[in-house]
């Protein structure tokens, strides 16, 4: 239904979730992912705002590229 709304540019403002394409209320929890060491730069899009239940899938990737696994400085 919110997908519809901002395909017409309608509908509530603010950020968006990256997962689920709804919007996030104020208040509500959320998690913002950050794919830093990302060599090849295929994550970039996964970088964002998420509810905090939609990001869970993504916080331990994220965590764990992060920590630059590839040993490059």
């Amino acid at each position: 239904m919110y997908k519809a709304y901002a395909q017409r540019g309608e509908g509530p403002r603010g950020p968006w979730c990256k997962r689920c394409i709804l919007p996030i209320e104020a208040g509500e929890p959320t998690e913002r992912i950050l794919f830093a060491n990302d060599p090849e730069r295929k994550l970039k899009e996964l970088n964002g705002l998420y509810h905090a239940r939609c990001a869970q899938p993504y916080l331990g990737l994220s965590r764990i590229l992060n920590i630059n696994p590839w040993g490059r400085f």
